[in-house]
């Protein structure tokens, strides 16, 4: 696998670290099947950054899109896309517990 500090150079990695990632995997993780408008509203980021973001994690394969109904595009975390969401709730939860 490789030392974490050379896999940063990695484009997938790189993908998960750009500014808002994170936080629309989250957003995905906490809303299964959310519309993008829906997204770019609680993301609170501009549509243009909501997309070269998404774009990107899509590629990644962390996030899949579907097409619902009126043809919307429904958003979700793939496989690898929940494993990541999870190790990032799990080190919120970490960072936020008292040290001792």
């Amino acid at each position: 696998m490789g030392s974490a500090i050379a896999q940063l150079s990695n484009p997938i990695t790189r993908a998960l670290f750009n500014k808002g990632a994170i936080d629309l995997i989250l957003l995905i993780h906490e809303n299964p099947g959310i519309i993008l408008s829906e997204l770019i509203s609680k993301s609170r980021m501009s549509e243009r950054t909501v997309s070269l973001r998404l774009s990107d994690l899509i590629h990644s394969n962390f996030v899949f899109e579907e097409r619902g109904q009126n043809n919307r595009r429904k958003l979700h975390l793939t496989q690898k896309g929940e494993k990541v969401a999870e190790l990032l709730q799990q080190a919120v939860v970490l960072a936020a517990s008292p040290t001792t």
